[in-house]
């Protein structure tokens, strides 16, 4: 199983942009934070709008990353070299501590 699989059937219980990116908070207490440039799938670009929602999916390609929800709304996580805005695309804790970031 890919590490963000473990997110599917959790809920986002906090989401919100800190700075220059973006942390997710599931119900699992797994928190993960979006470093790189995003899409979400409506014209409201709000991050808070995904509070409450169940993890349906999580489709992990080369150059994105895209995890689905149970309304039908995503967020695309861009992994060309141009979607980078730090050093690291992305920053999965786990419940345990466990950190796992994607470079």
């Amino acid at each position: 199983m890919k590490l963000l699989e473990s997110l599917i059937n959790t809920t986002v219980e906090q989401a919100e942009k800190l700075h220059d990116y973006v942390q997710l908070h599931f119900d699992n207490k797994s928190i993960l934070n979006i470093n790189n440039r995003f899409a979400v799938s409506e014209k409201d670009q709000s991050i808070s709008k995904f509070k409450g929602l169940k993890v349906k999916e999580v489709t992990e390609m080369p150059e994105i990353i895209t995890i689905s929800f149970s309304n039908g709304q995503h967020i695309n996580i861009g992994l060309k070299d141009e979607d980078f805005t730090s050093p690291e695309a992305l920053e999965l804790t786990l419940a345990n501590g466990s950190i796992f970031i994607w470079p």
